[in-house]
């Protein structure tokens, strides 16, 4: 019976490995398409799948010690069972932060797009001078038009904005301006976020109210952003910039 045991919880580690992959590439998509997946954050279905993961671990661990060794007893379960808990309470904490998983209407759509980034086949590649010419028509765009202010913004719009097709506006921010989508449009969301801190009238809004307005529409993945950037969160990045202000005043 142990042994059975044993070769199930190997089956299901394989599966789920098998959807850890599937997942990162998921990821993967979300990022190079869409400015905003708060509301669809696959990051959460990946903690999940490499907690079940430590979970049958553990308990192939414990069973094979079971079927090798006399030393193991009902002590055993209780590891496993506490283990287990512990993982369902972390989950369940991050998955009431998350809004929903439901993945948008058009997700399927662009998830048979090829990507350079998600792929190893043979994509058009545009010349550097071409490339520059690119970057500096995009970055003129964000800079003068700023779309990155829409929270609906997706790879789509910003290619008909620029007029760039979506598979060179793609291969341009991940081959020559090494990043993605969705670290390029939160990169300035975050920037516009600063300067209106900076603002001493800003002081009157909230602090989502102005994440919102330059185009956050998630609370989660804007804190989150925030924090990966600055090693602090947004209320108290703009109260150590209130206290700054406040002392070159009295200076």
């Amino acid at each position: 019976m142990r042994f059975f045991d044993l070769f199930i919880n190997i089956y299901v580690i394989i599966y789920l490995t098998v959807s850890l992959r599937f997942t990162n590439k998921k990821i993967l998509i979300l990022d190079n398409y869409f400015s905003d997946n708060g509301k669809i954050d696959a990051k959460w279905i990946k903690q999940v799948i490499i907690g079940s993961i430590l979970a049958f671990s553990l308990d192939i661990a414990l069973i094979a010690s079971k079927v090798f060794t006399d030393y193991f007893t009902n002590l055993s379960n209780y590891v496993m069972f506490c283990f287990i808990a512990m993982i369902v309470v972390i989950l369940g904490y991050r998955g009431i932060r998350q809004t929903t998983l439901i993945v948008p209407k058009d997700f399927l759509i662009y998830d048979k797009l090829k990507n350079p980034a998600l792929d190893n086949q043979e994509v058009f590649v545009p010349e550097l001078s071409k490339a520059t010419s690119l970057k500096d028509r995009l970055l003129e765009i964000i800079d003068l038009e700023r779309p990155y202010l829409d929270d609906e913004l997706t790879l789509h719009k910003l290619a008909e904005i620029t007029r760039i097709s979506e598979k060179k506006l793609s291969i341009l921010l991940n081959h020559y301006m090494d990043t993605n989508f969705y670290d390029f449009v939160n990169k300035y969301r975050l920037k516009a976020v600063k300067e209106e801190f900076s603002n001493p009238n800003s002081q009157k809004y909230t602090i989502m109210a102005i994440a919102n307005d330059c185009g956050f529409k998630s609370k989660s993945t804007f804190n989150r952003i925030f924090k990966k950037d600055t090693g602090l969160s947004p209320t108290e990045y703009r109260r150590r910039i209130a206290t700054e202000t406040n002392q070159g005043k009295t200076t």
